[in-house]
């Protein structure tokens, strides 16, 4: 592929990208290596997929932060500059203070789209997917095996996980927004 085409361009010998291979660099750490392998996934297919899931959406994270930068007031900016603030300060208790709605949604977003994805994978792996990912299991438990039952309540699991996961994402956020008013 192109990624193995530019490596070879600059001297690296083509890497198995799409295989089920263990990543040497942790596989040949004493002790841990066929843990990190075996149990933690390290393997080119997920190194892959990783990849493949950066690449498509931090264009999408970008401009939820971007949008949430170009929100926050410049009056509030120039006020902390009069008042002595330094850059680390101003980054630290008005930028970063002030996007943290559009950084909380950002991380609800992507959680909940990285458990559920399943596009990605099919569409590297097609139907040789063997990647241990619990879309990837719960396909091959209800499509391959036929095991409907056991397929669709992993998939509600799934669902109850994700519904738990937001509203704890919501819950911080209520705090944080009750921890900014003023006492009167």
């Amino acid at each position: 592929g192109m990624v193995n085409n530019v490596l070879s361009g600059l001297g690296i010998d083509p890497q198995p990208w799409l295989t089920s291979q263990p990543l040497p660099i942790f596989a040949k750490i004493p002790i841990i290596g066929d843990f990190l392998v075996n149990s933690l996934n390290a393997k080119y297919s997920f190194m892959a997929l990783v990849f493949v899931d950066v690449w498509q959406w931090t264009p999408f994270v970008m401009l939820i932060l971007l949008s949430g930068l170009q929100s926050i007031p410049k009056d509030i900016i120039e006020a902390a500059e009069v008042d002595g603030a330094n850059a680390w300060q101003k980054m630290v208790y008005i930028t970063i203070h002030l996007i943290s709605p559009a950084i909380l949604v950002t991380i609800l977003l992507r959680t909940i789209d990285a458990l559920k994805v399943f596009d990605t994978v099919y569409a590297l792996f097609g139907s040789a997917a063997d990647q241990r990912l619990l879309n990837v299991h719960i396909m091959n438990l209800a499509l391959r095996i036929r095991n409907y039952g056991q397929g669709a309540a992993i998939s509600v699991m799934v669902l109850l996980v994700i519904a738990t996961l937001s509203q704890l994402f919501v819950k911080i956020y209520q705090r944080n927004l009750e921890s900014e008013k003023p006492n009167r």
